[in-house]
């Protein structure tokens, strides 16, 4: 049994796809262009399905992809989602699912864990670079309590260093 719901008509076809660079990213936390790669990405795991054998008219794989990024992207609960998107709440939970396996699938290949190598040189790098930060520090004090001496005399001595 189905029932159907009054959703928000046109805002996936018509109002995201007018939306301003800025504002697209503001919604959706990426730019159009990196939503696009995400989507091919996305549908060429083969996780989302682009055709239906029965019930209702099968979602667009792309629109499908603009639910999960704007699930993830703004934290609604899947009631909100559905009704902006127009798609049943079921609908939502099973895009939710097929995204995330989809994303956890792309994980290993854009997600690199670096290896022996790799962690040496960043090792050796992030203590050549607190050293020198400690050095800068040490040098700038040491500045600074020579300047507090010499103010501090006022009588017109001076210190000889021998």
């Amino acid at each position: 049994m189905t029932c159907d719901l009054n959703g928000i008509k046109g805002y996936f076809e018509v109002t995201v796809s007018a939306y301003a660079p800025s504002e697209f990213r503001s919604h959706f936390r990426m730019t159009r262009g990196t939503s696009e790669f995400l989507c091919r990405e996305i549908i060429n795991t083969g996780r989302i399905p682009t055709g239906n054998s029965r019930g209702r008219q099968p979602i667009p794989p792309v629109k499908q992809v603009l639910v999960l990024l704007w699930s993830m992207a703004n934290q609604e609960p899947a009631r909100l989602v559905a009704d902006r998107f127009d798609i049943t709440m079921s609908s939502v939970d099973r895009v939710l699912q097929r995204g995330t396996r989809a994303l956890a699938d792309l994980s290993a290949e854009y997600i690199k864990w670096p290896n022996a190598q790799v962690l040496f040189f960043h090792n050796v790098y992030f203590k050549c670079k607190t050293f020198y930060h400690y050095f800068t520090y040490f040098r700038s004090c040491l500045v600074f309590d020579i300047l507090h001496i010499l103010t501090q005399n006022r009588h017109g001595l001076f210190f000889r260093l021998t």
